[in-house]
């Protein structure tokens, strides 16, 4: 497998000169600790992917595991976490669970090196060492306008692209545009994929549609293979919670049945009309 110049890298999109050449890990056998649904998500290898159920279920954790095993198994992959706003990102959001957790982790197991970094628009991302011994690169983006993604997008080529907190997204423009441009990235051998995670919303909500409706051809009755949506459910994570952590959720939305429904019990139900 060819090895790239470290001259090359200023002309491979968004990445800027990597730190020193890593060492080598040291246990290549080391795998992280995860409950079987977040499991189902580390080993999954779907072109696009849903990770839904109901508050407090490790939905970020799963995929933020899976962002890093795809960075570590491929040559120069370059992973986005998108969110809408920054704040999202920040302290209990995707990204923070990266940098404060994820990566420890990986690193106190694997030996796994990396490095955070900040762009030329002073956006954060990390270096994190590939299998290669090389380099690839996670970036935290934020967009709160669809608009933004049409302008950002072109011309980028990640490898892939986790979106937090999706049905918060205004439309599926937060799936179009960063889909549009994966399978592009040179080096890059794995599946190359887009995963969402989410708190159900409502069947009428984009996310829903594009992934528990529009897979499923109706005159064929055949699923398309390059969707899947995982259900992570409350129960498998229960033990890493505070005690009165669910006791807290039913208070907080006793008077909500709607948002209890979707928050504590996972499912993808609409207010009624006119309600709002």
């Amino acid at each position: 497998m060819p090895t790239i110049d470290p001259d090359a890298f200023d002309t491979l999109g968004e990445m800027l000169r990597p730190p020193p050449k890593p060492g080598k890990v040291k246990n290549k056998t080391w795998r992280p600790s995860l409950n079987p649904v977040q499991n189902q998500v580390f080993e999954c290898e779907t072109r696009n992917i849903l990770v839904h159920g109901e508050k407090g279920t490790g939905k970020s954790i799963g995929c933020c595991h899976r962002v890093v095993r795809h960075c570590y198994e491929n040559r120069n992959a370059m992973a986005f976490v998108l969110t809408i706003v920054k704040s999202m990102s920040d302290d209990g959001g995707a990204w923070h669970k990266l940098v404060t957790e994820i990566l420890p982790e990986w690193e106190r197991g694997l030996g796994l090196h990396w490095k955070r970094a900040n762009d030329k628009q002073h956006n954060e991302f990390v270096w994190i060492q590939n299998q290669y011994n090389e380099w690839s690169q996670i970036k935290g983006i934020s967009a709160p306008h669809p608009d933004q993604l049409r302008e950002r997008f072109p011309g980028r080529e990640p490898s892939l692209v986790f979106v937090d907190e999706i049905t918060m997204c205004s439309t599926d423009e937060y799936f179009k545009a960063p889909s549009a441009q994966l399978g592009r990235r040179p080096f890059v051998e794995g599946v190359q994929q887009f995963i969402g995670a989410c708190n159900p919303a409502g069947p009428s909500h984009w996310v829903h549609n594009l992934f528990f409706v529009a897979p499923f051809d109706e005159e064929t009755g055949k699923w398309d293979d390059n969707f899947i949506n995982i259900y992570v459910p409350l129960s498998d994570n229960e033990k890493n919670l505070p005690p009165d952590y669910i006791q807290h959720l039913k208070a907080t939305y006793k008077h909500d049945p709607i948002e209890a429904a979707r928050l504590i019990g996972g499912e993808w139900i609409d207010r009624p009309s006119g309600e709002s």
